[in-house]
């Protein structure tokens, strides 16, 4: 079994181990402070980027 046999989703998602690309994310286990340290992480990379857009 896998999580896509209980998706709402698998009509939209197109999911599909099949197809070349596709492949579950093992993600790392982190405690609440290394969540935060990547939120603030991925914030800041939006951040620099959309400041390089404006220019």
């Amino acid at each position: 079994m896998n999580p896509c046999e209980y998706c709402e989703y698998g009509s939209v998602c197109g999911f599909d181990l099949q197809l070349e690309g596709c492949h579950y994310r093992r993600l790392s286990a982190l405690d609440k402070d290394e969540v935060w340290q990547e939120i603030a992480r991925e914030e800041n990379k939006q951040t620099d980027k959309e400041e390089r857009e404006d220019g």
